[in-house]
């Protein structure tokens, strides 16, 4: 599948922060890596050519070194690094997908979904539990608007979108009931290793 999908990845130190009551700093930064490593695996498996999004360099660095090519964020914020990318995949002719990369029990079968959508000429959009935006999708460069409630913002500002509702897409791992609710789940056992 000719799409650009492209996976933003926070600051390690910085990451999962609504954890710290059931994780220290290091298991945080070790569930941050390998929650990103798990997104960008999958999107692979599901067929679709990866472009993770480096909030810095450090996190450019860790992503270079376990084989990926990333592009690193202009420090402008999440919105102006997800435009980028969709500019990118206009420039390359191809359409574009954003998929967070905290979904701990995303599978290919859900990327090949919102694929499938973009193959047949509309946007998928995925909402996460908490009414954010984990995965859109489009053709063409696009405007973002992440942060609280940012899901009904971007189905408002997306051409032909298809809503995707799906576990693998609606879980987003923010804070300790979306750990639990996770790690309960055959496909989310990997997660508790992390736990004390």
């Amino acid at each position: 599948m000719n799409v650009l999908a492209a996976v933003p990845v926070k600051r390690f130190f910085v990451a999962k922060r609504r954890l710290s009551s059931i994780l220290d700093a290091a298991a945080r930064a070790r569930l941050g890596r390998d929650l990103a490593a798990h997104t960008i695996t999958t999107v692979e498996k599901a067929g679709l050519d990866v472009v993770p999004l480096a909030s810095d360099e450090e996190v450019a660095a860790w992503l270079s070194g376990m084989g990926w090519s990333p592009m690193v964020d202009r420090a402008e914020g999440l919105d102006a690094a997800a435009h980028d990318a969709t500019v990118r995949a206009t420039s390359e002719g191809r359409p574009w997908m954003i998929v967070h990369a905290d979904l701990p029990l995303v599978t290919p079968e859900d990327i090949r979904t919102a694929a499938a959508v973009l193959e047949n000429g509309g946007s998928p959009i995925a909402p996460s539990d908490d009414g954010g935006t984990s995965l859109i999708g489009g053709h063409g460069p696009f405007r973002f608007s992440y942060g609280p409630g940012s899901f009904h913002r971007h189905l408002a500002r997306a051409v032909e979108p298809v809503v995707i509702v799906r576990r693998g897409l609606a879980l987003d791992l923010d804070g300790p009931r979306d750990f639990e609710a996770a790690a309960s789940l055959p496909q989310g056992r990997w997660l508790r290793r992390y736990m004390p």
